[in-house]
């Protein structure tokens, strides 16, 4: 998608209105892709674990959870590195990036006492704080608006957000003497079929 997105507006630059669209459309589909992933990947964490790695790999689960907000807000900000590419603005990129780095390296150091989790934590702490600001710095000077954004996140969350509890709810329903793998596999199938239901059924969002 970004190798299209990019090619694609770079040949917009004229036209600030169709870029806008583009990249706006672009965007709404990366979120509405990987949203209910990292949702479904917090939410049913240990069992995915336990499939995927095994019963060993259990205590990796708070951390894996805690990293959720960081993974959330990389799905939402990666695809700002369109526009810098595709309008040349390469060097506000750099910059940006340069801030990220170094205050995401404080965020570890500052967790590092706490151990993995206080690292883990930090560091969602730390994206999160980051993310407005990114979202200015990137879209100044671009026919892309803050208020685009939400309007593009809007039908994605609020699916996501129905679909999720729906599932957290229905999870205690299910036997639990079930194999890891079902509950695993369900739980996730069935969080991406509401998903899909909610987003293109009542949002229309096609």
């Amino acid at each position: 998608i970004s190798n299209v997105a990019v090619s694609a507006l770079s040949r917009l630059q004229g036209e600030p209105e169709r870029q806008r669209r583009y990249f706006i459309g672009g965007y709404t589909i990366v979120v509405s892709i990987t949203l209910p992933i990292v949702v479904g990947g917090t939410l049913f964490a240990e069992d995915i674990v336990r499939f995927v790695l095994g019963p060993q790999w259990v205590p990796a689960v708070p951390i894996f959870q805690l990293l959720a907000p960081a993974a959330l807000i990389g799905t939402l900000l990666n695809p700002f590195g369109w526009l810098f590419i595709s309008s040349g603005r390469a060097d506000r990129q750099l910059k940006s990036s340069i801030v990220w780095c170094a205050l995401l390296l404080t965020s570890f150091g500052l967790g590092l006492e706490y151990g993995p989790k206080g690292v883990a934590f930090g560091y969602s702490i730390m994206a999160s704080l980051l993310a407005l600001p990114i979202c200015f710095y990137s879209l100044h000077r671009t026919p892309v608006r803050i208020n685009d954004l939400g309007k593009a996140l809007a039908a994605p969350i609020s699916a996501v957000a129905v679909a999720g509890s729906l599932m957290w709810l229905l999870r205690f329903a299910l036997p639990a003497h079930l194999p890891v793998a079902v509950r695993a596999l369900g739980n996730c199938l069935g969080l991406m079929t509401l998903y899909a239901i909610i987003l293109l059924g009542v949002f229309r969002q096609w």
